[in-house]
């Protein structure tokens, strides 16, 4: 139910806490109102995703630390509906 309601499910985070880049896809979107792409250093998430999600930024794997992921795009920053709420993920 909880990944069900949010979208997605955390699968691994290759490299532990790394340096990697967030790109805003949607920047006519309210909620990114400002923001432009930016440098973050964390976990980047590979993940399972829900295809109705309103994906709003991304991040793109190097192959660094899993060779077979290399040039993933994957959705760091989504919305989405759940019964009658509405939901965002970060």
């Amino acid at each position: 139910d909880y990944q069900f309601m949010c979208g997605g499910q955390w699968v691994a985070h290759p490299g532990n806490i790394i340096d990697y880049r967030v790109d805003i896809t949607r920047r006519d979107d309210p909620i990114m109102n400002g923001i432009d792409d930016f440098s973050y250093r964390s976990e980047q998430y590979y993940m399972h995703v829900d295809p109705s999600n309103e994906v709003l930024a991304t991040t793109t794997f190097s192959g660094e630390h899993a060779s077979w992921i290399e040039g993933v795009v994957m959705p760091v920053v989504w919305k989405r509906r759940h019964g009658m709420g509405k939901v965002f993920y970060s």
